[in-house]
């Protein structure tokens, strides 16, 4: 396995994804509303385990997906799937708990069941499998060693011990507020075994795709800019029932996400065509500085390098690429975000002692660059005249940074290449 360390740059200040469209009509069929949302970022997978870092993607899962828990804007935490839960210990003296789980189906009418979680946090735990939610579960017995590859993914401490009763073995005596808060991640929903281990790429391919949230995707093609979402009949509802509506939980019929850039979301925004738009062009960042709410999404956009290859293996190197970026600059250049101080940003609490991780820990990263000792380290490491590739993700912002990053990095007497990554499909594993 490849070894990565993340080379740290900012932290994001703006949400922005949506724009939600004013005009809402009626299904011709009168079957409820069909909304019309506006993206700025395409999404490219509803694989919960890959999309749970994605801005725009996130905003979809909860509609898609539904976990045992859940939290509000004020980060309250409350039942989601999660019938009831009990803790203890066992007979071999280990804390565990266990939730019984709601009665509900998947989009295609299968039951919901302790199996889905099983597999789903198996999945992400698997030592081959980069997620960083993986993390997440670490309180779980064998967990790490499972993840380093010490032991077998059958020896993690999660079991279906029914039908829809979930067993979890701690490896010792948890906090379990703090882990019903982390069981709240959009990345810990349950998974079908049947459907994702199909392909490669499933989350991109809605015709094989079940969910079992309120909505399921109707279509779905990456690259198109079209993703629409129906009501899932099956979520919550009693199909048996004759009498019970279709629109017993779920009001809306579709929602229909398109994708624009930000400069046309900001033209129809002018126009009075939409009645919200938080993804403004960068260009235009500036001019409404004064005019916007800003949120700050706590998140840290960074590099990662490759271990295991010049000239990133040299300690050296890696300091000198870091001194060398302007952080300051480079948040003047994006506007609404913020200087890295460190991995874990501003905001993040210690759930026992409920001190901010980030003033406790300190300032680990300067904002100014340093770049005649950024020079110096690279002359030492004798790799002046390195060649290197940043890939990035195909958008103006993204592009942006990255060539602003690479011209530090030229300075420093390194060969640099920008790459932007757009998306491609794969095939079926046989």
């Amino acid at each position: 396995m490849k070894k990565l360390t993340a080379l740290l740059l900012c932290l994001i200040m703006l949400t922005g994804v949506f724009a939600g469209c004013a005009k809402i009509k009626q299904n011709a069929e009168d079957k409820g509303a069909e909304i019309p949302v506006y993206i700025s970022t395409e999404i490219y997978s509803l694989d919960p385990a890959v999309a749970y870092l994605d801005e725009a993607a996130v905003k979809i899962l909860s509609l898609v997906y539904e976990g045992l828990f859940e939290m509000d804007e004020d980060g309250d935490v409350s039942k989601a799937l999660c019938k009831s839960y009990t803790t203890g210990t066992n007979r071999e003296g280990d804390f565990y708990m266990e939730i019984t789980l709601k009665d509900t189906k998947w989009s295609d009418g299968r039951s919901v069941s302790a199996n889905d979680f099983v597999y789903a946090w198996k999945r992400i735990l698997e030592p081959e499998f980069t997620c960083e939610a993986a993390s997440l579960l670490f309180d779980i017995k064998n967990a790490r060693a499972c993840k380093d590859g010490l032991i077998s993914i059958d020896d993690l401490g999660v079991v279906a011990s029914e039908a829809r009763v979930l067993t979890i073995t701690f490896e010792r005596e948890i906090d379990v507020e703090g882990f019903l808060e982390y069981l709240c991640s959009p990345a810990l929903v349950p998974l079908r075994e049947d459907k994702a281990s199909r392909l490669v790429d499933w989350g991109s391919y809605y015709a094989t795709m079940v969910t079992n949230g309120p909505f399921y995707p109707r279509i779905f093609e990456p690259g198109t800019g079209m993703l629409s979402l129906e009501r899932s009949i099956y979520y919550y509802r009693d199909t048996e029932s004759e009498s019970q509506k279709l629109d017993v939980y779920v009001d809306p019929y579709r929602i229909n996400i398109y994708t624009v850039s930000p400069e046309d979301a900001l033209k129809m925004y002018e126009n009075g065509e939409i009645v919200l738009d938080n993804e403004l062009p960068l260009k235009s960042r500036a001019e409404y500085a004064d005019r916007v709410e800003i949120a700050d999404t706590k998140s840290t956009s960074a590099y990662y390098l490759n271990l295991s290859r010049a000239p990133f293996d040299n300690a050296d190197v890696r300091r000198a690429l870091s001194l060398a970026i302007d952080r300051e600059a480079l948040c003047e250049l994006l506007t609404y975000a913020k200087p890295a101080e460190g991995l874990i940003p501003s905001g993040i609490f210690d759930t026992s002692a409920k001190d901010d991780f980030r003033e406790a820990g300190g300032k680990l990263i300067e904002s100014t660059a340093d770049v005649t000792t950024a020079k110096s380290l690279v002359s030492k490491a004798g790799a002046t005249g390195a060649e290197f590739t940043v890939k990035v993700r195909d958008n103006a912002v993204d592009l942006a940074v990255a060539e602003f990053v690479a011209d530090a990095w030229k300075n420093l007497g390194f060969k640099v290449t920008v790459v932007p990554v757009t998306y491609d499909k794969h095939t079926e594993i046989d």
